[in-house]
């Protein structure tokens, strides 16, 4: 035995085994490890100090923790991962006769001794399992020796059941939207962890399977009894709409007779209108020929304006040149004078030097200084003058250009008159053999008439056919909506025929199914 296992031992010193009995009265001597990893599922043992003194293999599997690691430990529900901060067993080792109380598990066993709960927690994966533990004291001589505890992995069974409720739920909502009128309505389910059957599954597709042949029949029966209503309807128009034609025709053959007779007389008034629009044709044709020749004129004495006027922006430009020459020389001039006022000043510098003797010096010295201011106000003046005779010059030479460009627009536009009136002769030549070919066309329309004339006869025995076949397409459409009528009332028959065989086949079968699975 282990050294946990010699813990569990009494303390006369018999070494105990598993069940209560005394190893000393039988040579059985079996370790705890080693019973325990006989057993087909998760089980562990421990001691009334609450530490684990067994561990088989299907309990590393389950929560893949090696049993070195929690041999001696007193602390197992770490290693379940769970929510509650002791484990079945610990409940059981405090209170052995009470632990559904404290621990809200049920008792279980033939003698009531056993404890039973359902749990969850997470494997080494951190996948939620669903496990239900059963953990039953362990005495020896009448004093209790430990707890061991059984682990049932329920997970698969749960999902399956959950599955199954999952299924069940849209296969009823399905069926509910169907009844509800929902044709489209099909079940839509996943089984994402394959937990069912594929006989279960096929319940999803019998399902989709019948709502796809209902909505499919219902669709089509519902599209030929439309078309079939639409197709009576249509003929049932069509024969009034006929009856109304005929009466529309009756009326246009007496409406015909009297416009031949009107256009009888009509045809003498064009042949009359005829010649007049021949004579005024040839005058438009002589008026538009004088305009045309009025026109040439008029773009000739264009021509000779265009020709004056660049003549007179090449004079005026000139004399903008020869007003600049004269601005340069009055330039000239009011620098000489700045420099002779220069000179005057310095003379009268020298004449006061010079004192008596330089008087008259001064004398004429002032008067040349006067002179040279007069000449540069003058000389100012003139440029002034200059300038505004150039400012008008180049006025005179833009509005010289801009009556150039009119006039060169003018000619332009005399131009397209000529075009125009060119068209317009051609136009009346044409007018005047038009009006020709109507001459020519109103003796066709003569021969006409009459051929008309005798088509309205035989339009008016048409007529009176068709009144006839009008009774007989009356008749054809009652008939055919007879017809529809048997046939609406096969439909029907059909269809409850056909709802009926599949409800009871499909019910069937999906009975079947449901308690396969809830057998599985």
């Amino acid at each position: 035995m282990s050294e946990s296992d010699e813990g569990v031992a009494e303390a006369e010193g018999t070494e105990d085994t598993l069940g209560g009995r005394d190893s000393a009265s039988e040579d059985i001597d079996i370790a705890t490890d080693a019973l325990l990893d006989t057993l087909p599922q998760p089980a562990f043992i421990i001691d009334t100090q609450h530490r684990v003194i067994g561990w088989n293999r299907e309990m590393e599997v389950l929560t893949g923790i090696d049993r070195g690691e929690v041999l001696g430990d007193d602390d197992t529900a770490k290693f379940f991962r769970d929510e509650r901060t002791r484990t079945l067993a610990n409940a059981v080792v405090d209170h052995p006769d009470s632990a559904d109380e404290e621990f809200g598990a049920d008792r279980s066993g033939r003698d009531q001794r056993a404890y039973e709960v359902e749990q969850e927690m997470e494997n080494q994966d951190g996948d939620l399992l669903y496990v239900h533990s059963v953990a039953t004291p362990i005495y020896q001589s009448g004093s209790p020796q430990g707890v061991i505890q059984l682990v049932q992995d329920n997970t698969e069974i749960i999902r399956r059941r959950e599955a199954m409720g999952d299924l069940v739920e849209e296969a009823a909502d399905t069926a509910q939207a169907l009844e509800d009128g929902s044709l489209d309505a099909r079940v839509e389910y996943t089984d994402s962890r394959d937990l069912l059957d594929e006989d279960v599954l096929a319940l999803t597709d019998a399902i989709n399977a019948i709502a796809e042949s209902t909505q499919t029949m219902v669709g089509g029966l519902v599209d030929e009894v439309e078309e079939l209503s639409d197709a009576a309807g249509d003929i049932a128009e069509e024969a009034i709409m006929i009856d109304e034609k005929v009466t529309e025709q009756n009326d246009s053959i007496r409406s015909v007779n009297e416009e031949m007779q009107n256009l009888s007389a009509t045809m003498e008034e064009v042949a009359a209108t005829s010649d007049q629009v021949d004579s005024a044709a040839a005058r438009v044709e002589r008026v538009a020929e004088a305009g045309k020749e009025s026109g040439e004129r008029a773009q000739e004495e264009m021509d000779a304006v265009v020709e004056v006027t660049d003549e007179l922006v090449t004079t005026v430009e000139q004399l903008e040149q020869r007003m600049s020459a004269i601005d340069e020389v009055i330039e000239v001039i009011a620098e000489v004078a700045d420099q002779t006022n220069m000179l005057a000043l310095n003379a009268n510098i020298e004449a006061a030097r010079a004192g008596e003797a330089g008087e008259g010096f001064a004398v004429v010295a002032d008067e040349v200084k006067s002179l040279a201011e007069e000449t540069k106000t003058n000389a100012e003046e003139i440029s002034n003058l200059v300038a505004e005779l150039q400012e008008q010059t180049s006025e005179t030479v833009e509005t010289t250009e801009t009556t150039t460009e009119q006039v060169r627009s003018a000619s332009s536009e005399i131009t397209d008159l000529l075009d125009a009136l060119d068209e317009v002769v051609v136009a009346s030549q044409e007018a005047a053999e038009g009006i020709a070919e109507v001459s020519d066309a109103n003796d066709d329309q003569a021969a006409s008439v009459e051929e008309i004339t005798s088509t309205s006869e035989q339009v008016a025995g048409w007529a009176d056919d068709i009144e006839d076949r009008i009774g007989e397409i009356t008749e054809e459409t009652a008939e055919q909506r007879d017809a529809i009528d048997d046939m609406v009332d096969h439909l029907n028959e059909l269809t409850a025929k056909s709802r009926i065989d599949r409800e009871d086949d499909s019910v069937a079968a999906a009975t079947d199914r449901v308690d396969e699975a809830s057998t599985d």
